[in-house]
């Protein structure tokens, strides 16, 4: 009887996690998204083919007020294939537009091509790396994990305490509590973290205990 209430006791807290995990995302998109785009904005002033730049991302604007799906799509598929910058940028666009639009499995596969074509800008890549992961957290085997957060990535890329903290909330995911507890309070006691992220690693910790 014991095992069993541990067990739903367990199940209940993972399922808080999952779903503060979940609210927390949404404003984790939108500063990537702001992020992505000041990138962008310093690309383009320093690019010497500056009008080419400039009718590229009137495109991408332009691409932003489509409503209908499949429009959208078409237009950034075009961008897509122009080598700039852009073209990462609008290949991270068509894949959250797929994911909006249920199609997950099409957006997986995109982020995947983003992250394996090694093209983009590695700015670009780790963003996608992060969107995938987010995407499979559920899913995705740690070992899998690993490849894409190597040693360098945990230590050198822009996103290294998001990914730090898909890594702890993925232990927890897979029953190594102790292994999710140490990873947050590293967060909370790093005091070059973000501000936010310590806020939500706290509250992950919260949950957990």
């Amino acid at each position: 009887m014991s095992d069993i209430l541990r067990q739903v006791d367990e199940e209940l807290r993972q399922d808080r996690l999952i779903n503060l995990w979940k609210r927390y995302r949404i404003y984790l998109i939108s500063g990537l998204i702001l992020l992505i785009s000041s990138v962008l904005g310093y690309q383009i002033n320093k690019s010497v083919n500056q009008s080419f730049y400039e009718g590229e991302v009137e495109k991408y604007i332009s691409t932003s007020e489509l409503v209908d799906f499949n429009q959208a799509i078409e237009s950034l598929g075009k961008i897509e294939n122009s080598k700039l910058l852009i073209s990462g940028i609008a290949q991270i666009k068509i894949a959250i537009l797929l994911m909006e639009n249920g199609k997950i499995q099409e957006s997986k596969a995109k982020l995947l091509e983003i992250i394996k074509e090694g093209n983009a800008d590695v700015i670009l890549t780790d963003l996608a790396i992060y969107f995938y992961l987010m995407s499979n957290l559920n899913d995705i085997p740690m070992d899998e994990i690993n490849t894409y957060l190597t040693t360098n990535k945990l230590e050198n890329s822009s996103f290294k305490y998001l990914f730090r903290e898909i890594i702890a909330i993925k232990n927890f995911l897979a029953g190594n509590t102790k292994i999710s507890q140490e990873k947050l309070n590293e967060l909370i006691n790093d005091e070059n973290a973000p501000r936010d992220i310590v806020i939500r690693a706290a509250k992950f910790l919260d949950t957990i205990n």
